[in-house]
């Protein structure tokens, strides 16, 4: 008999073991190790089976939890789960229009409908949006506003005058700075200075015009100017001219 020796031929080999807490091998590939953060991927995100994929959002991860990192336009968040994403449309919610909590409902002196995520308003008789900003509903009073007279940029002004806005109307009130409507014209305001209109010094309706001499206003008071010619002040008393 013959006697035969047997060879054992060992292998070795590294094998993964259990990746560290945070990290995962999720393309199942030994030679680069625990490759994947399952703190900061969306595709992986807690472990290698789960993807973030949040309703009309862009998704991201964090600390191995998915969350809302922007909505899609025209969505919103306004429940705050990042579970069912941007849930919200903001399009046509009355209560959520354009964003979350912003109400197009129950507006002042106005009716209000969400279209496309702007509030349109249609007011109330009597009333205009005149700051074109339909969340705060109608809140120019037409009937007395005097920015707004009757209609949206309508404002009443007068020189020299204050003025007001009376059942639509424009209506000048007191004169202001001194000034007197002598005219009765309020298209003018309140036209006449009393310290310096010749026509008008001191107060409306007392005409600086002395006999052959130029007459003027100062501070409120008639004065004696150069007298015409052939003429002169002889006598000293200036109310009679030359």
């Amino acid at each position: 008999s013959t006697s035969q020796g047997l060879e054992l031929q060992v292998i070795s080999a590294c094998v993964l073991g259990g990746c560290n807490y945070g990290w995962g091998d999720c393309n199942s590939d030994p030679a680069d190790g625990c490759e994947t953060s399952l703190q900061n991927t969306p595709e992986h995100c807690g472990d290698c089976a789960s993807a973030c994929a949040l309703d009309h959002a862009t998704s991201s991860c964090v600390s191995d939890t998915c969350r809302v990192q922007a909505c899609d336009a025209g969505w919103g968040d306004c429940d705050h789960l990042a579970a069912d994403g941007c849930e919200q449309s903001l399009s046509d919610d009355p209560v959520n229009c354009g964003a979350c909590g912003q109400t197009c409902d129950g507006l002042p002196h106005a009716t209000g409908v969400c279209v496309g995520t702007d509030c349109e308003t249609t007011c109330d008789l009597g009333y205009g949006d005149c700051d074109q900003d339909g969340l705060n509903g109608c809140e120019a009073v037409l009937a007395s506003d005097p920015d707004n007279c009757n209609a949206c940029g309508t404002v009443c002004s007068f020189a020299n005058a204050v003025a007001t806005c009376q059942a639509g109307v424009c209506t000048m009130g007191l004169c202001t700075g001194g000034f007197n409507d002598c005219n009765a014209d309020t298209a003018d305001g309140c036209e006449s200075d009393p310290r310096s209109d010749p026509q008008n010094c001191g107060d409306c309706g007392q005409n600086c015009t002395p006999a052959h001499a130029q007459g003027s206003c100062l501070n409120g008071q008639c004065s004696l100017g150069a007298c015409d010619a052939g003429y002169d002040d002889c006598n000293g008393i200036k109310t009679d001219g030359c």
